[in-house]
């Protein structure tokens, strides 16, 4: 059943979940790995419904007390996901990935204050924990604190050097404090790491307008009209650079 789940095959893992479950009603572990599969596969309900039942086993699980909130969260129920991330955070103060959940909760709530206090902790916890250095550094852009986002960027990328959307989000906070040469760096690496990513180079082509590199920008123009057809501000943008040349 794990295994089919893995392949996406959620409906035979079910079969076998049921029929696991059916020979060992008293075994905890089916549950729980039936609720991710339920989780996975969209039946939201259903899985908090395997969570509840595995948890009345083992109430010293975090990853059934996230992923009960994640359920959660699906259906728009945030008190009863915070409430799981809180209680998965009690259940384990040395996890990061309670805090993350938490904090990435605070910051679609718009508490970032709050926010960062739960990604600081999680950093804590494993100064190398990717979600919350790259959650932190989106919440310090939106407070308008860009050498904190860049340091934070700047991490994820040191430990996941394939990142493109480390290397992007880099290359937005830097071309927004003017440091446009090294924008455009960092889209270099995103448009060799992603090169089918029409945004890559509709930003690419405004940096380099910055730059006064028009050639190179009608370029990149060019390459996300090939990308998406129906682009019409890039169609409009190389309009403007080749009537201005």
């Amino acid at each position: 059943a794990i295994t089919r789940t893995r392949l996406g095959n959620y409906d035979d893992a079910l079969g076998d979940f049921r029929q696991a479950i059916e020979l060992r009603p008293d075994l905890p572990e089916p549950y729980y790995s039936r609720g991710v599969t339920r989780l996975l596969n969209q039946q939201f309900e259903d899985a908090i419904a395997d969570f509840n039942l595995y948890i009345r086993y083992e109430k010293r699980d975090v990853g059934a007390y996230i992923n009960r909130g994640l359920s959660y969260l699906h259906l728009k129920d945030t008190v009863s996901a915070y409430n799981d991330f809180d209680m998965a955070i009690r259940t384990n103060r040395e996890d990061p990935d309670g805090y993350n959940r938490r904090g990435s909760l605070r910051m679609e709530q718009r508490r970032y204050d709050e926010a960062i206090a739960d990604f600081d902790r999680a950093v804590a916890c494993d100064s190398s924990y990717v979600p919350a250095l790259f959650n932190r550094a989106i919440v310090y852009d939106y407070l308008n604190r860009p050498m904190l986002a860049l340091e934070d960027f700047s991490r994820v990328i040191e430990l996941q050097p394939s990142s493109a959307i480390a290397y992007f989000n880099r290359a937005m906070v830097r071309s927004s404090i003017g440091d446009y040469n090294r924008a455009v760096e960092d889209l270099d690496m995103v448009a060799t790491l992603s090169p089918n990513n029409v945004l890559v180079f509709y930003n690419r082509a405004h940096i380099h307008t910055r730059l006064g590199n028009v050639d190179a920008a009608i370029a990149d123009y060019s390459r996300a009209i090939d990308l998406y057809p129906d682009f019409a501000n890039a169609y409009l943008s190389r309009a403007y650079l080749r009537r201005s040349k």
